[in-house]
C-alpha cells in the first residue's frame, strides 16, 4: 500500500529494480499472477460487506437496483516509475510516472468486479497468462490524457497447487506458533495476576482468590471476578 485517494487505495509491487541486475522474465510473470490473485480476493472480500441502502437509489416499488454489498472497481498496470519523498512539512513517499497515470484511468473506467487491464501489459504475464481468465474479447478504451487503448478486463486467476499447498502449510505453521506463543503469553499472564493478588495484603490470599484456586490451589483461568 502507497496512499489512500478519496475512497480507493494505491498499492505497488516491486518485481525489477533499475539497481540490480535480475531482470528475470519469470519472475516478473510469477509476481503478476500473484497480485492479480491479491486483487481478485479483494474484490471477492469486499462482497461480504454490507452497504446500506441509498434513498435516492430507490425506484418507485421501493426495490434498490444497486447490490447491496461492496463492489471495488480495479485497475491495474505494469511498468517503470519513479518513486521519492515528497513534502517538507508532512513528507509522503510516493510513486509517479505513466506507469501509475495509466493505472488509475483503467480504474476510472474500469467494471465492477474486474480488474481492468491494458493489452499491452498483458504478455508480461508470460506463461502464466493461461492461468487468468478473462471476461470478454478485447475492449477499445478511452483514457483520459492518454487516448484509445485496446484493454481487457480479469474476472479470475488460478494458482500452482504446489505453490498454493506450500503456501497453505506455511501459514499453518505460522498460525500455529503464534497460538501456541499467546497461550503461553496467557498463562504466564494469569500466573503473575495470581502471584500478585496473592500477595497483595500482607501475604494473605484474598477470599475471591481462593475460591477460583479451589481444593487444588491452582489458579482457574475463568475467574472473571479476579480481572
Amino acid at each position: 500500500k502507497i496512499k489512500t485517494i478519496g475512497d480507493a487505495f494505491m498499492a505497488a509491487k516491486l518485481s525489477v529494480s533499475e539497481f540490480s541486475d535480475d531482470s528475470d522474465p519469470e519472475r516478473v510473470a510469477n509476481d503478476g499472477l500473484e497480485i492479480v490473485q491479491f486483487l481478485l480476493r479483494a474484490c471477492s472480500l469486499a462482497r461480504g460487506v454490507m452497504r446500506p441502502p441509498d434513498p435516492s437509489e430507490l425506484r418507485a416499488d421501493g426495490t434498490n437496483p444497486s447490490p447491496p454489498f461492496l463492489e471495488l472497481r480495479v485497475g491495474l498496470n505494469i511498468g517503470p516509475c519513479a518513486s521519492g519523498i515528497v513534502g517538507f512539512e508532512r513528507p509522503l513517499y510516493d510513486l509517479f510516472g505513466d506507469t501509475v497515470n495509466t493505472a488509475a484511468r483503467l480504474e476510472a473506467t474500469g467494471r465492477l468486479g474486474r480488474v481492468h487491464v491494458l493489452e499491452t501489459a498483458v504478455p508480461h504475464f508470460g506463461k502464466r497468462t493461461r492461468d487468468i481468465f478473462f471476461d470478454g474479447a478485447k475492449t477499445e478504451v478511452t483514457l483520459k490524457g492518454i487516448g484509445t487503448a485496446t484493454s481487457r478486463f480479469i474476472m479470475g486467476a488460478s494458482s500452482n497447487h504446489e505453490d498454493t499447498s506450500s503456501a497453505h502449510s506455511t501459514a499453518q505453521s505460522v498460525r500455529s506458533a503464534v497460538s501456541m506463543r499467546y497461550a503461553q503469553m496467557a498463562k504466564e499472564a494469569e500466573h503473575e495476576m495470581a502471584v500478585k493478588d496473592a500477595t497483595s495484603n500482607d501475604g494473605l490470599v484474598s477470599p475471591k482468590l481462593s475460591e477460583s484456586r479451589g481444593t487444588s490451589g491452582a489458579y482457574h483461568p475463568n475467574a472473571v471476578d479476579d480481572v
